[in-house]
């Protein structure tokens, strides 16, 4: 399809039609449309499959992992915790160790809290020295720094057994889940994946459309499984050279994905891509154009009920309609069908709807 008269050369001639010759007694039957304002559009269509826009794999640093949080197909959240992982027995000895060090300490620094307040009472009643009290409290205080050292050293301990808390990088949708909860994985393992940015698809085009189809163009993806509704997009990248291998173009489109959250990639289906959209046209069945003398002319019923033929300049077509630049206004009458053939000055009368 090309908008070039030479488009509407392998478009058949309307039935009987022919512009010269003298007009016969008539009247002869024949079938109308009305010119109205129409849209027409140009599109080229491919095959396509879906791909996320985005995708982030989700890789162990080695561990036991604790819990997947997280289902395939689950929406996440940036930043939400999918799973949990902990390091080797040696880690999770020493964070043991660390957490009954400092249970231990707290214990010490209550009992040292304990007998300086015993000792604060015998003071005060004049049973021991200002140097036992000192001491009492000396050694209350230590206890307590030796519970904040206990803490920390517990804190690291854990953060060493704890080797892998993995989070969504971004908003989207978990894709995929190769661990489970209890299963020992090695250092670079996927654990998951989260799929995001929406929905792409890469095209390899002929040369041909290397011309016509550039970045912005709309486009739709018509999904051949299930009763979706179709995707809206628009080309994202067109290269601008041919693929010196196979001789294609490449081509990306992007899918916002919005509205339809079961379409989801790995679906195929047809994706058109729309290169000329015109509004407020006039669009008439392809087959109503005839080639008279080189000539392109539509047939018309004119009012008092006689045939009469336009010159006209034709367009895009798309299917069975096509485009008439100049030769025809609105609200005049193309005859599509006829009883017997026509020329100019015929009398006819409208029949059907």
């Amino acid at each position: 399809m090309r908008n070039t008269a030479a488009a509407v050369l392998s478009i058949a001639f309307l039935s009987g039609c022919s512009p010269g010759g003298t007009a016969s007694p008539g009247p002869v039957e024949v079938e109308t449309l009305s010119v109205s304002p129409s849209e027409i559009r140009l599109t080229v269509e491919f095959s396509a499959r879906l791909e996320p826009g985005s995708e982030a794999f989700l890789v162990s640093p080695g561990g036991l992992i604790r819990s997947i949080t997280v289902s395939e197909g689950d929406s996440v959240e940036t930043g939400e915790v999918v799973a949990v992982l902990s390091g080797d027995a040696a880690l999770s000895g020493a964070a043991a160790a660390a957490g009954a060090e400092l249970h231990a300490a707290l214990a010490r620094a209550e009992s040292a809290a304990n007998d300086a307040a015993r000792i604060s009472e015998l003071h005060e009643a004049g049973a021991v020295s200002d140097n036992a009290l000192l001491g009492a409290l000396a050694a209350s205080a230590a206890a307590e720094a030796a519970v904040d050292a206990a803490r920390h050293a517990s804190a690291a301990a854990v953060a060493g057994e704890r080797t892998g808390i993995l989070r969504a990088p971004f908003d989207g949708i978990v894709g995929s889940v190769r661990g489970r909860g209890g299963m020992l994985s090695s250092p670079g393992d996927i654990v998951a994946s989260v799929i995001g940015g929406g929905l792409m698809a890469r095209l390899l085009v002929p040369e041909r459309h290397l011309l016509e189809i550039r970045p912005g163009l709309t486009c739709e993806f018509h999904p051949g499984v299930g009763e979706y509704p179709p995707l809206e997009g628009v080309v994202e990248t067109v290269a601008h050279s041919v693929d010196p291998i196979t001789g294609l173009v490449p081509v990306t489109l992007c899918f916002s994905g919005e509205g339809d959250t079961l379409v989801r990639p790995g679906v195929s289906g047809v994706v058109s891509i729309e290169l000329v959209r015109v509004r407020e046209a006039v669009v008439i069945p392809a087959d109503a154009v005839i080639i008279a003398g080189g000539t392109m002319q539509v047939p018309v019923l004119l009012e008092e009920g006689t045939v009469d033929f336009r010159d006209v300049q034709v367009g895009i077509q798309s299917g069975d309609s096509i485009e008439v630049k100049g030769g025809l206004e609105f609200g005049e009458e193309v005859v599509v069908g006829s009883s017997a053939p026509l020329v100019r000055g015929i009398g006819a009368v409208r029949v059907g709807p």
